[in-house]
């Protein structure tokens, strides 16, 4: 089949879903397809400052979609790129899928001000088209079909999962049968954005942790000047990010705000248990004792206890098996399952 696949999540952005939409043409690609993948590196546009390399393009792909001939074709994300190939699809009649990847609504409230209602009836123009709204698991779907919401009905809205790159994210030998943790390293791997949670995962280093946070962006000086006992490793490229992950114990994800975070399936493949707040993403994922542990609240004493819980009663073998058969190829052939043909 020829696939379209379109992102407006590209390098130098380092996240959960500029992963997802790498491994997937990858491995499309490697399942006999044939894939053209548009992204903002292959446009003119304009990068906005303090934003991580995030490129405003607006190109028009009306003809490189007709010259490609596709079978299908999916949308990631709602951005300027997302909007130019919905542009393009609706004015040649081409049905297509979408993805819901990013909680916009709350982020660019707690940013600028923007009315959570504005961005919410922008997305639902965006994905009024589209024939299969694919999200990451079943709690964001149970938002988006809310009341107060309602973005499409729930049989337009298919839960798609996430995979893991082996290659990079495995544990080490030691691991992979061990019972107990033997230590209270934390680690953290994240944009540092205000948004992310990073200051509650900071001050657990005030209360006897030794905690590494990976990963660079606007806010990550100011974390450094408040929290002067967390080590900053900044940025690593994933081979690296797998080697910083198997030397902690525990993976701490305080954000509020993702739809999944792909990276804690990535820090349980390497013998991590994770600890969360009860919220869309950790709750879908972490089974408390087993791979993880919830916070019974969203307050930083709750993480605190929650961590204190995974560090006596999980164990790296439970991580790993949690993580067990999540490759990207198979994630790859559900993705498959959801597609529709464009005529």
């Amino acid at each position: 089949m020829r696939i379209i696949l379109v992102t407006d999540a590209w390098e130098p952005q380092i996240n959960g879903v500029y992963t997802t939409v790498k491994n997937t043409a990858s491995a499309l690609t490697q399942l006999g397809h044939e894939v053209l993948l548009l992204h903002p590196g292959l446009f003119w546009g304009i990068r906005l400052p303090f934003t991580g390399g995030v490129k405003l393009v607006f190109p028009f792909l009306k003809k490189k979609i007709k010259d490609f001939n596709p079978d299908h074709i999916h949308i990631f994300t709602e951005g300027p790129l997302g909007f130019s190939a919905r542009r393009a699809c609706s004015s040649s009649r081409l049905h297509f899928t979408t993805g819901y990847h990013t909680k916009f609504p709350q982020i660019l409230n707690d940013w600028y001000g923007i009315p959570q209602s504005w961005t919410q009836c922008y997305l639902k123009w965006f994905h009024k088209l589209s024939k299969k709204i694919l999200v990451p698991t079943r709690s964001t779907k149970g938002e988006l079909v809310n009341e107060s919401y309602l973005l499409a009905p729930a049989d337009r809205i298919a839960v798609w999962g996430r995979g893991v790159d082996e290659s990079y994210f495995f544990p080490p030998a030691w691991k992979r049968n061990a019972l107990k943790i033997h230590s209270k390293r934390l680690i953290c791997v994240s944009r540092a954005h205000p948004e992310k949670g990073l200051d509650d995962f900071c001050e657990l280093s005030n209360s006897g942790f030794h905690c590494t946070f990976v990963g660079g962006g606007s806010y990550l000086n100011t974390l450094k000047r408040k929290y002067p006992k967390v080590h900053f490793s900044g940025p690593l490229p994933p081979e690296g990010v797998g080697r910083a992950l198997r030397n902690a114990d525990i993976f701490v994800f305080p954000s509020k705000n993702d739809t999944f975070g792909l990276v804690m399936l990535e820090a349980n493949a390497c013998g991590l248990p994770v600890v969360g707040y009860p919220v869309t993403g950790p709750k879908d994922w972490v089974q408390n004792g087993k791979n993880g542990y919830l916070a019974f609240d969203g307050s930083l004493p709750a993480l605190k206890l929650a961590t204190v819980l995974a560090i006596i009663h999980c164990s790296p073998q439970g991580a790993i098996g949690h993580a067990s058969g999540h490759t990207w190829k198979k994630v790859s052939e559900d993705f498959l399952k959801f597609l529709h043909p464009c005529r």
